[in-house]
């Protein structure tokens, strides 16, 4: 897929599009199916996920209120924005109020006086999952076809998210993420917003059943610092990277 803005567009959800993919897992003797809807870069999923995704230090705690208020059965959550600096209170309150503008919350309010902000949040189940993890998705979605574009109109590729894979003794895995530069090989992002730990003798396993590098098989993880990424990939045949890294290594990658 190439010549195209892939922001605020609906190309990259078609068969068409998923073709290659499809046709190296068949020659990996791997079944998979693909959610087309799910590379739909017609929304704002993709633009909240990059926001968030720049500004996740200052908006975790944020993230992680509304994640509690959901698993609770909370319409709504109120923000003391008083504890940050000026400059990142006026930044979380702007955030909320773009995702606001853009329904990923039913009702926002900010009384200026107090710094106090109220977020009803929406039912929907795909909003819901966004924030629960999903964005990660996005983001990392959106890092890869930033590099897409910033090669140019000749670089050709496949990309999916949420794939659905089964190997021949039956057994199955989801695919976060995947992009396939034409003729080369796919590059498979993990997304772990929460514990991670206890996958990773699965990630490896699943790595080496793909029969791709450990270059090519990301796992981009919250919550940890660049030595602990440093660490990790030296203990396992994986690649870990943070948000805040994600760029920099596919830039060298792709």
């Amino acid at each position: 897929m190439n010549n195209i803005k892939f922001s605020d567009t609906s190309a990259l959800a078609s068969a068409v599009q998923h073709q290659a993919l499809s046709e190296w897992f068949v020659r990996k003797n791997i079944r998979a199916e693909f959610d087309y809807d799910a590379v739909d870069m017609g929304g704002y999923y993709d633009e909240a996920a990059e926001a968030i995704g720049r500004y996740y230090d200052l908006f975790k705690d944020i993230l992680g209120k509304i994640n509690w208020a959901y698993r609770n059965n909370h319409g709504g959550a109120n923000f003391d924005l008083k504890k940050y600096s000026q400059k990142d209170a006026q930044t979380l309150n702007r955030l909320c109020r773009e995702f606001y503008s853009h329904t990923l919350f039913s009702r926002y309010h900010y009384q200026k006086s107090d710094k106090l902000l109220n977020l009803k949040l929406q039912s929907a189940t795909p909003v819901r999952q966004f924030f629960n993890g999903a964005w990660l998705e996005w983001y990392a979605l959106g890092r890869l076809l930033q590099q897409a574009a910033q090669r140019g109109e000749q670089y050709a590729f496949s990309c999916a998210r949420s794939v659905n894979i089964r190997f021949d003794n039956e057994d199955l895995h989801e695919l976060d993420v995947v992009f396939l530069p034409v003729g080369r090989e796919p590059i498979v992002v993990e997304c772990k917003t929460g514990e991670y730990r206890r996958d990773l003798a699965k990630y490896l396993t699943l790595r080496k059943r793909l029969g791709i590098p450990e270059t090519h098989f990301i796992l981009l993880v919250t919550d940890v610092d660049e030595a602990q990424v440093k660490s990790l990939g030296s203990m396992y045949d994986l690649t870990f990277v943070t948000p805040q890294l994600l760029h920099e290594y596919l830039q060298r990658v792709m």
